[in-house]
């Protein structure tokens, strides 16, 4: 299999409060999004690296990668994402055919550039799936008791049994030639805003076998101020 990693570095990262998105925070000297960079350069089944800038940040984005070029000789380049996370997902497939860096074996793994604490065991776990299924998530149980409200958020709807629910992760991956299907048939469809890349080959794929594979609680998405003392603990 030809693996490729896509980071998708887009967000402008308001929840966390800063002048910069989190991808940019510093931790120990190295920037959230080189972190998950790394991650992706250091494995052995990872052949190529890209990644998804927001449009005001590419300036910067380049700028890493420049200071970063023999640590990260994977990286194969940089295109810019859209308004949504699935325009993103969606830029970074047509840089790679665009550019002839597609083969039939190839497949994408796409990752959120805030989750710095990616491990190897879930990239390999991820890929190896690869191998069988054409598209694969990641997830860890819930914990907390889940419920679902009314479209005004005032009153309790439904309570899912829990023991049935999963926390999804990132890397999502997938063979290219499904995720880029799965793209195609939600091109014309208006009404879909995904928040994930599975969840568009769930809806417009529903006759592909999706695997599941275990995620890490210490996989967290770099998401409010507190979430960066956790970080900070964690690379001490």
């Amino acid at each position: 299999m030809h693996n490729i990693a896509i980071i998708l570095s887009g967000g402008s990262g308001r929840r966390m409060g800063g002048t910069l998105p989190k991808q940019f925070i510093e931790v120990e000297g190295r920037t959230i999004l080189e972190m998950s960079i790394e991650a992706f350069h250091r494995h052995q089944d990872i052949q190529g690296v890209m990644v998804v800038s927001n449009a005001d940040y590419l300036d910067r984005v380049e700028a890493l990668v420049e200071k970063n070029a023999e640590r990260w000789p994977k990286m194969i380049g940089i295109t810019v994402g859209g308004k949504e996370r699935s325009d993103s997902s969606r830029n970074a497939l047509a840089f790679l055919e665009q550019r002839g860096l597609v083969t039939p074996e190839t497949c994408v793994l796409i990752h959120d550039a805030v989750r710095p604490l990616i491990s190897e065991r879930i990239i390999t776990d991820v890929c190896q799936t690869l191998q069988e299924y054409g598209a694969v998530d990641v997830g860890i149980p819930a914990t907390d008791t889940m419920i679902m409200t009314t479209p005004d958020g005032k009153r309790i709807a439904a309570m899912p049994d829990r023991s049935t629910l999963m926390r999804v992760q990132t890397p999502q991956g997938f063979r290219f030639d499904v995720i880029k299907e799965a793209y195609r048939r939600a091109a014309d469809d208006a009404t879909f805003h995904p928040t994930d890349d599975c969840g568009v080959v769930f809806r417009y794929m529903p006759d592909e076998p999706m695997a599941l594979v275990a995620g890490d609680v210490d996989n967290i998405k770099i998401t409010f101020p507190q979430d960066l003392k956790f970080l900070e603990k964690w690379k001490i």
